[in-house]
């Protein structure tokens, strides 16, 4: 008998932890995710490139999503080197990804346009490049409707 209610005594330990460990975290997380919704979006689309290297491309733009058309990448890559694979990011459809050949060995330059309908958003585009020849990353920013250039090198 007593192990049984020292069985279910520490049952209702384990799940009250549980309970309070998930209220907490729900405490942590909800207000971060309803900020980000209220206060700006992101862009966030990754691109793979034949020579191994994958290019993740960022804008944070401080408006609603709603109210941003579009968002367009324009990326220079070295000669030779081909875009294999695109993943696009949490806006979707409204990202543009344009991979061009023509840049310098080890060197990618990405060109960002945010397109909004109402507003000149604050915008901070970064490109973080992943390769052989290890990691680089580099952000500049600017407003929506001027293109942001962020080049790197591996």
């Amino acid at each position: 008998m007593i192990h049984s209610v020292v069985a279910f005594h520490s049952r209702h330990v384990r799940l009250g932890a549980s309970v309070l460990a998930a209220v907490l975290l729900t405490g942590l997380v909800a207000p971060h995710m309803a900020h980000a919704q209220v206060s700006g979006c992101m862009a966030d689309p990754v691109v793979s490139m034949s020579n191994g290297t994958q290019l993740d491309l960022f804008a944070s733009i401080d408006d609603s999503s709603q109210d941003v058309q579009q968002v367009t990448f324009n990326v220079t890559v070295p000669r030779g080197v081909q875009e294999i694979a695109y993943t696009p990011g949490l806006l979707g459809p409204k990202q543009v990804v344009n991979v061009y050949p023509g840049g310098s060995p080890h060197s990618y330059i990405t060109r960002t346009l945010v397109t909004t309908q109402t507003s000149r958003a604050h915008v901070t585009a970064t490109t973080r490049a992943v390769g052989l020849g290890g990691l680089a990353s580099a952000s500049h920013s600017g407003h929506a409707g001027q293109w942001i250039t962020v080049p790197v090198s591996l």
